[in-house]
């Protein structure tokens, strides 16, 4: 069992919660033909950026961490001596079942329990580096899609599986012993990135594919650049209260939601700007760093995150083991 959280992984995920804000202005509610607007200069230029840097970019980063948090919770559940499988199958079906109703508003939660409990059977393989392998195999089968078909299929099962390789290997519990592997592997994906864009500069992909094919190499590179980044105490200090955030990201992530409908039915905005997107997606990132910072100050966990926790470990006991045993 991890006993201290490792820091980097919060502050990433409160990252990329707060950063979605901005994305999901526009996308929480159905578009009614007709009703989107023109787009002055201003707005196309900020929807560029939001197209290259941010869509579908800090969503990937998200869904990673995910598969990243599977491997530590069934680590951890192993130090207990607990069943893996049988708490994660319970963790994963509370979350299918909160996140039904979501789908209305394109929250991927129920997606996630979805393939989650598809992937966890991966742990009870014993060479780890071929869940790495099987990663890859998921990539190359979806990056096909997407470069012959012209699919338009996130990369969910290859980022969590991914996520989950990190975990598995140890990986993301030595930073440091482990510089080479992901500095190989950012090596890897910015090389692929520069080649992609090559290839949709000389006319071989549209602009939407490009955006596809790059996406999941794009947010390996702000996963361990950032990773990387938050090892050092200054900016841990800068971002703490995205670390807060991040712990709770479960119920922020509905609460986000939830703000981002009441603010749109209150302006009567049926489809925001880029432009509106930052005015009131900021807002927004703003009360969600003062509910997370002042719920964790009197409290160790979410309010979901706490019913989530009771549900997993409802009538459980357990017996910890060597931490040794499984680091």
């Amino acid at each position: 069992m991890v006993k201290q959280r490792i820091v980097g992984l919060d502050i990433i995920r409160g990252l990329a919660i707060c950063t979605v804000i901005f994305v999901n202005m526009h996308e929480v509610l159905p578009i009614i033909e007709g009703t989107k607007p023109t787009f002055s200069e201003t707005d196309k230029t900020i929807n560029s950026f939001f197209n290259i840097f941010i869509d579908e970019k800090f969503i990937s980063l998200f869904t990673m961490l995910f598969g990243i948090g599977m491997g530590i919770f069934m680590n951890n559940a192993k130090y207990k001596n607990l069943s893996p499988l049988k708490l994660m199958f319970r963790r994963l079906l509370f979350l299918f079942v909160i996140g039904l109703p979501l789908l209305l508003y394109e929250l991927p939660f129920s997606a996630y329990a979805f393939y989650g409990f598809i992937i966890m059977f991966a742990t009870l393989i014993k060479r780890k580096w071929i869940i790495l392998v099987l990663s890859l195999v998921v990539l190359l089968y979806t990056s096909t899609n997407i470069a012959i078909f012209n699919s338009s299929s996130l990369n969910i099962m290859f980022l969590m599986l991914f996520g989950l390789y990190l975990s598995e290997s140890k990986k993301i519990y030595y930073l440091q012993k482990n510089k080479k592997f992901f500095l190989v592997t950012l090596s890897i994906s910015v090389i692929i990135i520069l080649i992609l864009i090559s290839l949709h500069l000389l006319g071989m992909y549209d602009g939407q594919q490009t955006r596809s094919l790059v996406t999941p190499f794009q947010s390996i590179v702000y996963f361990i650049v950032l990773l990387y980044l938050t090892l050092l105490t200054p900016v841990q200090k800068l971002l703490k209260p995205f670390e807060k955030v991040g712990k709770m990201a479960f119920t922020l992530f509905i609460l986000q939601v939830l703000f981002i409908i009441i603010t749109l039915k209150i302006t009567g905005i049926d489809y925001p700007k880029p432009t509106e997107s930052i005015l009131y997606g900021l807002p927004i990132l703003l009360f969600l760093i003062i509910i997370s910072t002042t719920w964790l100050a009197k409290f160790k966990q979410g309010p979901l995150e706490k019913l989530w926790r009771k549900w997993t470990y409802k009538n459980v006991r357990y017996e910890k083991h060597s931490l040794n045993d499984y680091l």
